[in-house]
């Protein structure tokens, strides 16, 4: 028993049948790589473009700037919002505040893209950055360990995973 052969895959035209039948193959080529007309092309104010640039590099620079003070502050921030008297449980705490952040940034990702297919990603932009903005200033005002107990660094966490879904959703 021999075993079935595989289909044949079609060859490319030979160059004598590509020379005999020239305007064949190019009205082919043609129709496989249209050419590009001028209603294909979406012209855009430059001024519109600078204003949406501006507007991004500005939510871009807000939220890591965030990150790295939260970051250059993770010791401070370990001995306002977390109870432990050692010192390496409080940093640790704080660095692991600052990764959840990082963790739910696939999720928010894979929430908002399709949300921004069909919203539009301009008001989706809009919001990841009302988002981002809301959760940072909430951060500057959650009071310390000392003042609500364990609600602080729930808050803190809260917030933190707010700012990574809402990051995420940025991309």
């Amino acid at each position: 028993m021999s075993a079935p052969e595989a289909p044949e895959t079609p060859a490319a035209p030979a160059p004598e049948a590509v020379a005999r039948h020239r305007a064949l193959f190019r009205a082919i080529h043609r129709r496989k790589n249209p050419r590009l007309r001028q209603t294909d092309i979406t012209v855009t104010e430059e001024a519109q473009v600078k204003r949406a640039v501006k507007a991004t590099a500005l939510g871009n620079a807000m939220e890591w700037y965030d990150f790295g003070v939260y970051a250059y502050l993770a010791v401070i921030i370990g001995k306002e919002f977390f109870p432990s008297g050692n010192d390496t449980a409080q940093t640790l705490s704080s660095l692991a505040t600052f990764a959840a952040a990082f963790l739910v940034r696939p999720i928010g990702g894979m929430f908002f893209g399709p949300l921004g297919d069909r919203v539009g990603r301009k008001k989706i932009l809009a919001l990841t950055m009302i988002m981002m903005s809301t959760a940072t200033l909430a951060i500057g005002l959650i009071p310390s360990y000392a003042s609500i107990g364990v609600w602080a660094p729930v808050l803190l966490v809260l917030c933190r995973m707010v700012q990574g879904f809402s990051t995420g959703g940025e991309y």
